[in-house]
């Protein structure tokens, strides 16, 4: 026998959307969002890993700097002295407590950059097949984000998560039975030199997760890669802070140096951590 419920089947798919999510990412610093009824579930599990996103890869540098790094455009031992210490600069600005204070300052513009999200990404609702409104939709966003926050920092945060939206290749946020959000990174981003002069070589590819416990990258340097899983435990509150701030860099750098190691077979280098 065969039941069609209508639309109330399109709520009870919601419904297990929702619960699939809360499985996910049963409890975070997020929650408060969704309990007092601010955002739907869905834009709090998506400001998550958005959240994540940004912490690595908010990287706007400022004139000075970039100013700097074109004048030593020829001296690069100085160049990438330079590039460390504004690494460093913005690791002490976009720390992941700032970053969560500008999504509860702005749950509203949040909740918007999550339907331009939805719009890119949910096929269930016709995603891939209006590529001309996301782009406006991306366009008009960024008005507004320029129009309504003054603060540069607020404003990095959320055109780093429209950032996040267009660098989105393929996700299972929308899919059921996932037990971790995973993102597939389109790398074309990386090629912005001034923002990540900090990655010299472009990877194939770059895998995002986020779970309740923890949070990890693969990186490529081919199609067809190896180089192994790392595992990394932190035992003390400090020790995690460490573990998660060079969690990229050091992941990257590791494929990286697989990539040399492979130099001489077919497979090239990789490592997810």
């Amino acid at each position: 026998h065969s039941l069609y419920l209508g639309e109330a089947e399109e709520h009870l798919a919601g419904l297990l959307r929702k619960i699939g999510l809360f499985y996910v990412l049963p409890r975070t610093t997020l929650s408060p969002l969704f309990s007092q009824g601010v955002m739907t579930a869905e834009v709090v599990s998506y400001a998550y890993a958005a959240w994540k996103f940004v912490f690595y890869f908010a990287a706007r540098p400022g004139d000075d700097l970039a100013a700097l790094s074109r004048a030593l455009a020829h001296d690069p031992t100085n160049r990438s002295r330079l590039m460390e210490l504004g690494a460093n600069l913005r690791r002490d600005v976009f720390t992941e407590q700032r970053v969560a204070e500008t999504i509860f300052q702005y749950p509203g513009l949040v909740s918007e950059i999550y339907e331009d999200f939805e719009a890119a990404h949910n096929f269930a609702r016709g995603a891939g097949q209006t590529r001309r409104s996301t782009v406006q939709t991306q366009e008009h966003l960024h008005t507004m984000i320029r129009k309504q926050i003054a603060d540069e920092v607020d404003a990095e945060v959320l055109f780093t998560m429209l950032l996040f939206n267009r660098a989105t290749q393929k996700t299972n946020f929308f899919m059921r039975g996932k037990t971790a959000l995973a993102f597939r990174l389109d790398v074309s981003f990386f090629g912005n030199r001034e923002r990540y002069a900090a990655y010299p070589d472009i990877p194939f590819g770059v895998f995002m997760l986020v779970g309740s416990t923890f949070r990890g990258f693969h990186v490529r340097f081919k199609d067809v890669a190896r180089g192994g899983i790392r595992i990394i435990k932190s035992h003390d509150p400090n020790a995690f802070n460490r573990n998660k701030e060079a969690l990229f860099v050091e992941n990257y750098n590791l494929a990286r140096t697989q990539m040399r190691k492979n130099k001489d077979i077919p497979e090239g280098g990789s490592k997810g951590t």
